[in-house]
């Protein structure tokens, strides 16, 4: 799948409602830049940097590759779905069950 500005704009619209995040809220959790860049980027009118694409797949937590239409894995590499946050922070909850273990 290729990139477009208007695939950009609609993951990024859906992962942002999907976080229960307003415009505004992202471009802060963002960054801190104007809330009008999501409104404009939502809509395919606007590109964004590499590095804004970074922070708003942090923001969102999703892969920037499914943000890019890169691919159709919205999560993050390295989190695992039973525990639901990313490797190395903070291991298991205490009291938490160990995760399942991994077929070879």
């Amino acid at each position: 799948m290729a990139y477009s500005n208007r695939l950009f704009g609609r993951r990024i619209k859906t992962a942002r409602l999907l976080a229960g995040l307003t415009q505004k809220d992202l471009a802060l959790r963002a960054g801190g830049f104007p809330y009008q860049v999501i409104c404009l980027v939502e809509r395919g009118r606007q590109g964004v940097s590499a590095e804004r694409v970074a922070h708003l797949a942090d923001a969102l937590d999703v892969s920037a590759d499914w943000l890019l239409g890169l691919s159709e894995a919205r999560a993050r590499a390295g989190t695992h779905p039973w525990q639901g946050r990313a490797v190395g922070q903070g291991g298991r909850r205490r009291g938490a069950e160990a995760p399942p273990p991994r077929a070879t």
